[in-house]
């Protein structure tokens, strides 16, 4: 329409990373690429170990599990037995309890991931809690201020609006 009504259309050269974070995919892409030092930014916290990145006041547990790269925010706790495999990012206040495996999982601040959960390249909303058991698959995005209750599963692209509870042992195919 533009063109069609002879407006004027700029452009520029950009000589630094750039990329359209409007879809799901490439925000999480762009977080590995900061993640794997693609992306010249200044990443808070020490690097605990080689690609696994810890804020201040974090705790975390010599038993757990972490496979970087990762990101673990400031006063995050991460208990013994949990499992923070590639490329997942905690925000601030979150607690992972014991035996919970997250891979590609971006989570938001003050989130409780209870034990036994499964997380896989998905992205918890803040405020939210999630219980016992637990399963959340690929693409599938939990809204701010929600539960997902003991042993419920949420299939692989479903999005759950904020502020809502997804009962205990539910199947959720749909968003």
């Amino acid at each position: 329409k533009l063109l069609n009504d002879g407006a004027p259309i700029y452009g520029y050269v950009a000589d630094a990373y750039w990329e359209d974070v409007g879809t799901l995919d490439r925000l999480m892409h762009v977080q590995a690429d900061v993640l794997n030092r693609q992306v010249d930014v200044d990443i808070e916290g020490f690097e605990m170990m080689p690609g696994v990145w810890v804020c201040e006041g974090a705790e975390v547990d010599p038993e757990a599990i972490l496979k970087g790269p990762l990101y673990i925010g400031d006063y995050a706790k991460v208990e013994g037995g949990a499992e923070l495999r590639e490329y997942t990012v905690l925000g601030s206040n979150v607690v992972v309890k014991n035996a919970a495996f997250l891979h590609r999982a971006v989570v938001h601040d003050n989130v409780f991931i209870g034990p036994q959960t499964n997380l896989r390249g998905c992205i918890i909303g803040k405020n939210t809690d999630i219980m016992r058991g637990a399963r959340i698959e690929e693409g599938a995005v939990i809204g701010d201020e929600c539960v997902v209750e003991e042993e419920a599963y949420i299939s692989s692209g479903v999005r759950v609006y904020p502020f809502k509870t997804i009962e205990a042992g539910a199947l959720v195919n749909t968003s």
